[in-house]
């Protein structure tokens, strides 16, 4: 990945970024046996410390739930994928076949349905992305957060600062049964990733 200085990524990396993300959504619908598609929108690289503005509408302080697991392999970093409460209910539901007015908490089910989804979607965007650059990656199991974006961002980025100065924000919109869920899907690469993959799309 290049070095990354600001909010507008080389082309080439943005294409297998959107397409990784399109990838996902495609092995998802298979997966689930539905007709789902991913969008990735609003592509941005970004500081860490920037990451919080971009989520919405900014503030630190809202609830989200999110997936996040990381990776290894000749690159490591971690993916975060993240939805409001409402929207997470409403996939949930949608998945498990119910009415979304008849899902209104997040119960021990809501949770393994949605660290389903979340590890399928990103697993299959590491995937693809790796594909590209010719890496081997290897996910983590996915771990369902409920929490407050700042909160969550903390966590993840407490262990990066030092080595990774740098994230990729893609705000998504997924599609499943005529209802658009909104999320956003954070890319948090170790500085030594981002090295070698500007060098394999060289």
């Amino acid at each position: 990945m290049q070095q990354l200085k600001g909010p507008v990524l080389s082309s080439r990396l943005s294409a297998v970024l959107l397409q990784a993300v399109s990838f996902a959504g495609e092995q998802l619908s298979l997966l689930l046996e539905r007709e789902i598609t991913l969008q990735g929108t609003n592509l941005r690289s970004l500081r860490l410390e920037e990451l919080p503005d971009f989520l919405d509408d900014g503030a630190e302080d809202r609830d989200v739930v999110g997936v996040h697991l990381s990776f290894s392999g000749d690159a490591d970093g971690h993916v975060i994928l993240s939805f409001s409460p409402d929207s997470a209910l409403r996939l949930a539901a949608h998945v498990m076949m119910m009415d979304p007015s008849e899902v209104t908490e997040m119960t021990d089910m809501e949770r393994s349905v949605l660290g389903e989804v979340g590890s399928i979607t990103a697993a299959s965007f590491l995937t693809a992305v790796a594909d590209a650059c010719r890496l081997v990656l290897h996910p983590s199991p996915p771990t369902v957060v409920e929490e407050m974006i700042g909160a969550l961002l903390s966590k993840v980025l407490g262990e990066m600062a030092i080595e990774a100065p740098q994230a990729v924000l893609l705000h998504t919109v997924l599609h499943l049964d005529a209802d658009q869920l909104q999320g956003d899907l954070m890319l948090l690469p170790s500085a030594s990733a981002c090295a070698l993959v500007e060098v394999r799309l060289a």
